[in-house]
């Protein structure tokens, strides 16, 4: 038998401090409940446990305080995000059949300490988990402990111990009694450390022998005089009774009673429901399709047949008031292999489901995705809810089919509603939207995989390879009853998979119609249902549309730079390599860290575990210092634009040429698209070299480039959104904001302002968007935190509306718990009111920053929207081929570039009415780099 027994004020204090701020979107945190269940799941798993018992303290004093009333005097109250934290944890312990175990008047130290004595006097394996080092005086034969520690856990018995501290376990009792302990307030003997006192107990064993022979045995002058003191005896004496974990507390003694109990499963799943934690679902096969509700108020029950009449089929689907259907198209193939296609709808009244896959497994009737897909689907005129309607509509694209009266997505709908999440599976909705309901399958009859000729093969080489090796091993070979029931075994295995696979299929497109129910009855009341229809629905064909068309790049241009780049970073590390004196690596820090801040001796180095740091942020701050450090960042930067544009483009680039980009629709929590496989939006900019990646972006023969960006978008709409006059007055009037904004700060006039200030002003512009603090300003303009802070409130008197809308957006998001675009996008704001102030003012920076990034990223959209419908309408041959925020990019025939880009241009002015005018710059050229 093993126990294992945990420090549960420990781990519950590394999950709180180690795990980045979580909290349910009514605002109550989670991150320490996160951490702590994480923490527990790897233990189980690495221990496999039959009993287990997590200790907690109770706040009454135990008897160490009667004993010295400043024990843990210095400790600091728990966190009141903390606090709140502890009963859910200990409620989700309990429903996963752990045993919480306090005992008021005792730490859980001495629990831990009470259950390693009961495992020994039991010869029963003990496992102690804990962050806490007093624990590791309990470690003999039978109790190892568990240290949790920031990097890893190290696990402790005898052997480790001795190998570390150089003295048995036990003794480290008489260690802390000489050094005392600081986070304990345990005094120790005054004068004598960590090292010292390991040297005394390593060679005289314990307290008693050294005090009663101080005079006698070998000791430094200065120790001799601290331990003669018989003060330094009393507090020595005092520090080890602290110290000593007690081992007799009166708890249940009968290690049986401690085995694992049957996980909790409806109220578990309601709980982590509840807390929002639907990625631990899967850690305790909570799966929402299968768990029956604690308190159902719902049955849905779904009849499942085979093969049933096409005709029938069509006509039970026009019968509904929608068409709802999950389409899936795996890695986003071009092709009908990787389909997938589930219909299906759930009312009182109603319900029916559908589910084919391309791979000749039939439900339903005999017919293929592909088929379904078109006669059920496409060339129905019913309104019709789908799932992620930007992958369905790029397979359409690629394969030139098209579908009409999509008028809802669920996925668009659940990010609408909480763009923090990460996770919009429908299993997760179900559980999030739906925990009161039960979707039931009825006659469910799956048909078997089809055989596979491979599988076969497999299996019977399998038989063959085990026969063969029981033959060389003297034993008989298998009977050919025991061959026949290895291969049902086998190909029962390969069906139950199967069935469970499709099942689980089955069940999301049961719970589909409901979800799209709720959902849009909740975009509804918090007025975001037009945000989904007008513009996240239709940007999401425009996304597709883009992806489709991809973008064509030179590649021989491109493997020509690529060679270039490669020759100037070996020349630089040449250089580099001679600026050091010797040979060292540029691509490791931990040997430019020694070149940098031993050998060279520069000053203002960090610090870390494994050596100085030398990433970008401290080097910056050397460019002017020693030569070597600008030659490392060019190094850095060349190293970066070959690896990851040169290479990385040549890697994903089509046989006809051309990149396609993803689009995530759904990742940000702002409203802003996001770009992968490749990133085009990130393609480099700012420094020369990088900006020329550009000219390999270019137009096919007889075509061109035509680009359009947002002026200074973000400015404006913070004008707007403020309504700060001047501001409104300056950007209407064409003035040039940063000029106007740097002779105001910092008293100059503007006929006379040297660029250097304009820069400088730009910095704080751009910087007010994002809530920047002075500190913050004052890395980014070189300047000290006095003057940074001068700064902003000179620019607060400048422009009084922006300092009025800043405190006004944080008040009204303390009182609310979420901040709006001017479309009404939401975002939550769980942390705003937070007693941690770290925590709160990034929050704040959050509500002051996301309204108007947010409203960029929603006029955007608008902008592609209605330029994408313009272009077809018109029938222009031209085609949006790209979006970088606030930029947007079409290839069109030369013919039809003068008529597209005055269509670009006044949809994007138009997007949005505003107090402030949209500026829009626009250019056309043969490749990206041209355009700008």
């Amino acid at each position: 038998m093993k126990l294992l027994t945990v420090d549960g004020n420990s781990i519950i204090n590394r999950s709180f401090y180690g795990v980045r701020p979580l909290s349910t979107k009514s605002g109550i945190p989670t991150n320490a409940v996160f951490g702590f269940l994480k923490i527990m799941d790897k233990m189980i798993k690495e221990t496999q446990p039959d009993c287990v018992t997590v200790a907690f303290d109770l706040k009454a004093p135990t008897f160490r305080h009667e004993k010295y009333d400043l024990y843990k005097a210095n400790r600091k109250g728990m966190p009141d995000e903390l606090a709140v934290q502890l009963p859910i944890v200990k409620e989700i312990l309990t429903l996963l059949g752990y045993h919480i175990i306090e005992k008021e008047g005792f730490e859980a130290d001495d629990i831990l300490g009470t259950f390693a004595r009961i495992c020994v006097q039991n010869n029963t394996e003990c496992i102690i988990a804990t962050g806490d080092r007093d624990s590791l005086q309990l470690v003999n034969e039978n109790v190892t402990v568990r240290l949790a520690t920031n990097k890893d856990t190290i696990i402790y018995d005898t052997d480790k111990i001795i190998e570390t501290y150089g003295v048995k376990p036990e003794n480290l009792i008489e260690v802390k009694a000489l050094m005392g302990d600081s986070s304990d307030n345990i005094p120790g003997v005054k004068g004598i450390g960590e090292k010292t006192a390991l040297e005394l107990i390593a060679k005289y064993n314990n307290i008693e022998y050294i005090f009663d022979n101080v005079d006698s045995i070998e000791l430094k002058p200065r120790v001799k005089t601290i331990l003669s003191e018989e003060e330094s005896r009393k507090s020595a004496f005092l520090s080890r009774e602290l110290a000593t974990i007690y081992c007799d507390v009166p708890i249940e003694t009968e290690i049986e009673k401690y085995r694992v109990k049957p996980i909790n499963t409806h109220e578990l799943k309601d709980k982590l429901v509840e807390l929002e934690m639907y990625s631990l679902l899967e850690n305790y096969s909570l799966n929402s399709s299968d768990i029956t509700p604690s308190q159902s108020t719902k049955t849905f029950e779904f009849t499942v047949k085979t093969n049933p009449d096409f005709n029938e089929v069509k006509q039970k689907l026009e019968n509904l008031e929608f068409l709802d259907f999950i389409f899936e198209n795996k890695e986003n193939s071009k092709t009908k292999e990787n389909i997938q296609l589930s219909l299906g709808h759930a009312n009182d009244e109603n319900n029916y489901l559908l589910y084919i896959n391309a791979q000749d497994i039939i439900y339903m009737f005999d017919t293929n995705a592909e088929t379904a897909l078109k006669n059920l689907v496409l060339n129905s005129e019913k309104s019709k809810r789908t799932y992620d309607a930007k992958s369905l509509y790029l397979y359409l694209y690629n394969n030139e089919l098209e579908i009409n009266n999509i008028n809802f997505d669920l996925l668009l709908a659940a990010y609408l509603l909480n763009p923090n999440a990460n996770n919009y599976d429908v299993n997760i909705l179900a559980a999030e939207y739906a925990n009161n309901i039960k979707w039931t399958l009825s006659n469910v009859h799956f048909p078997p995989p089809p055989a596979r000729e491979s599988e076969r093969e497999n299996i019977y080489s399998g038989f063959v390879q085990t026969q063969q090796m029981s033959v060389n091993n003297g034993e008989s070979p298998p009977s050919e009853a025991e061959k026949r029931e290895r291969e049902n075994i086998q190909s029962g295995y390969v069906q139950t998979q199967h069935m469970d696979k499709n099942k689980d299929v089955c069940f999301k497109i049961a719970a589909f119609s409901y979800l799209c129910d709720v959902l849009d009855k909740e975009l509804t009341a918090l007025n975001m249902a037009d945000l989904l229809h007008e513009i996240e629905l239709p940007l999401s064909k425009v996304l597709a549309s883009i992806e489709h068309e991809g973008f064509l790049i030179d590649i021989e241009g491109i493997r020509a730079f690529g060679n270039e780049l490669e020759k100037d970073i070996a020349h630089l590390a040449d250089e580099i390599n001679e600026l050091a004196g010797q040979k060292c690596n540029p691509n490791s820090p931990k040997e430019l860290g020694f070149i940098l801040f031993d050998k060279l001796g520069l000053k203002g180095g960090k610090k870390t575990k494994t050596g100085f740091s030398t990433n970008a942020e401290v080097l910056e701050k050397l460019r002017n210092v020693h030569p070597i450090v600008n030659k490392i960042l060019q190094y850095r930067h060349l190293s970066k634009l070959n690896s990851t544009y040169v290479t990385g483009l040549l890697k994903v680039a089509k046989a006809d040429g051309r990149v396609y980009t993803s689009f995530k629709q759904t990742e940000t929590r702002t409203g802003r698209i996001s770009s992968v496989e490749p990133n085009l939006q990130n393609i480099p900019v700012r420094t020369e070299r990088g900006a020329n990646m550009r000219k390999f972006f270019i137009a096919p023969e007889n075509r061109v480039l035509i680009d359009a960006d947002y002026s200074q978008i973000e400015l404006r709409i913070l004008a707007a959104i403020s309504e700060d006059e001047e501001m409104i007055f300056a950007f209407n009037n064409n003035d040039d904001i940063h000029s106007i904004t740097a002779s105001e700060v910092f008293g100059v006039p503007r006929m006379i302002l040297p660029p250097e200030l304009r820069s400088r002003a730009k910095a704080i512009n751009f910087g007010i968007v994002y809530g920047i603090s002075a500190f913050s300003l004052a890395n980014d303009i070189g300047t000290t935190n006095s003057e940074a802070k001068k700064y902003i409130e000179k620019y607060f008197e400048t422009y009084p509306g922006v300092k009025k809308y800043m405190d006004g957006i944080i008040e009204k998001a303390k009182a609310d718990n979420y901040v709006t675009t001017m479309f009404g996008r939401r975002r939550p704001l769980a942390d705003i009111n937070s007693s941690n102030h770290i925590v709160r003012t990034a929050a704040e920076r959050i509500a002051l920053n996301t309204p108007i990034q947010g409203t960029s990223a929603d006029i955007i959209k608008i902008a592609m929207i209605n330029c994408h419908e313009r272009l077809e309408k018109e029938k222009l041959d031209a085609k949006l081929i790209l979006q970088i925020h606030d930029e947007l990019i079409i290839e069109c025939s030369k013919d039809d570039a003068e008529k597209a880009a005055l269509i670009l241009k006044e949809e994007m002015k138009n997007a949005a009415s505003l107090k402030v005018e949209l500026t829009v710059d626009v250019n056309t050229g043969k490749n990206w780099f041209k355009t700008k």
